[in-house]
């Protein structure tokens, strides 16, 4: 599982096996089959300390191996929530937007849209 490699990857990184670790990392993004699971890595490695850009590497392994449009607009929303990039999930947005044309789909894409891009003001 995507959790049990992501620990061997902490374990192995604390006693200075960087190779080693970086190996369980991306073995357990490889794992990850759902937005939540890459949310989950994402963090668990907040929680390990790991670089903020071995996280977005890690997490951005999500936009090709998850194939629904819902999974990607989940995955997407993931962006902002776990890393605050608006801009990187507006990328991931404007690509999706043709994969919910049809007009039971399209409210969802767009309610998720404005509600993870917009700025917050507070």
């Amino acid at each position: 599982a995507p959790r049990d490699l992501a620990w061997l990857g902490h374990y192995a990184r604390s006693w200075g096996e960087a190779g080693r670790a970086d190996g369980y990392l991306r073995s357990a993004a490889a794992k990850c089959v759902n937005a939540e699971q890459f949310t989950q890595l994402a963090r668990q490695l907040k929680g390990f300390n790991e670089s903020e850009e071995l996280s977005r590497e890690l997490y951005g392994l999500g936009e090709d191996c998850l194939n629904e449009p819902l999974a990607k607009l989940r995955w997407a929303e993931g962006i902002v929530r776990e890393f605050g990039d608006r801009e990187w999930a507006k990328r991931v947005f404007d690509g999706l937007e043709g994969e919910f044309a049809r007009p039971d789909q399209r409210p969802i894409y767009d309610y998720s849209r404005q509600a993870w891009l917009k700025k917050k003001t507070d």
